[in-house]
């Protein structure tokens, strides 16, 4: 069932973007890449004061991250078309190629972070990835986005361990070629499904959903 509402995800955002052309597309594209990485990034922070006032404990952690992309997007759009108000033209040909390749490659993104996010939700292993060796669809895009978070946190947008006003102290054991770093690299170890999967299956046996 996620399988088959995955794929209905996939073809419906290349439905939905196709029509806007090329330069909305690209706009859309830049935007859903630097939400995803906002949205991925810094969840953990707001899920630790949602978690305080959500009644169902497992849940903050998808919902933060959702909210963080959601709103992220939002703002960036908006302040993309208050800056960019004039649509660019392009000969008929270069449109329709464009906006499908466009239309494409931002169902692969948010097909992407989608997944990354279904590792965060309260799904039991039956219902999604019961080993963490597997590769979702056959390709794991999931664990693409996850490379492609690390390789941002290492490199280009990379943090400070301190402390500041998004993020507590990085406190995360950092794998041996990132010890010279002062850098909050994502998932040091890479244990970042597999201690999902351990979560949700704890959470498949426990018998309340309020903790």
């Amino acid at each position: 069932m996620i399988t088959l509402i995955i794929v209905l995800v996939f073809f419906g955002v290349i439905a939905c973007t196709w029509w806007f052309g090329i330069w909305s597309n690209c706009l859309t594209l830049i935007n859903m890449i630097l939400s995803g990485l906002i949205a991925s990034s810094f969840y953990e922070g707001l899920a630790t004061e949602l978690a305080g006032s959500v009644g169902y404990k497992p849940l903050v952690d998808f919902l933060a991250v959702w909210i963080l992309f959601v709103g992220s997007y939002l703002v960036l759009r908006t302040l993309t078309d208050i800056t960019s108000s004039r649509k660019l033209h392009f000969d008929p040909v270069i449109e329709m190629v464009g906006q499908s390749v466009l239309s494409v490659w931002i169902a692969c993104v948010f097909l992407a972070f989608t997944i990354f996010t279904l590792h965060l939700s309260p799904l039991t292993p039956s219902d999604f990835q019961a080993n963490a060796t597997d590769s979702t669809l056959g390709i794991g895009p999931d664990r693409m986005w996850l490379a492609f978070i690390q390789s941002r946190s290492r490199g280009a947008l990379s943090a400070s361990k301190d402390a500041n006003f998004l993020a507590q102290k990085y406190t995360l054991e950092d794998h041996p070629d990132d010890v010279e770093l002062n850098a909050r690299v994502f998932d040091p170890r890479g244990t970042f499904i597999q201690e999902n999967l351990t979560r949700r299956t704890e959470l498949a046996t426990k018998k309340t959903l309020s903790h």
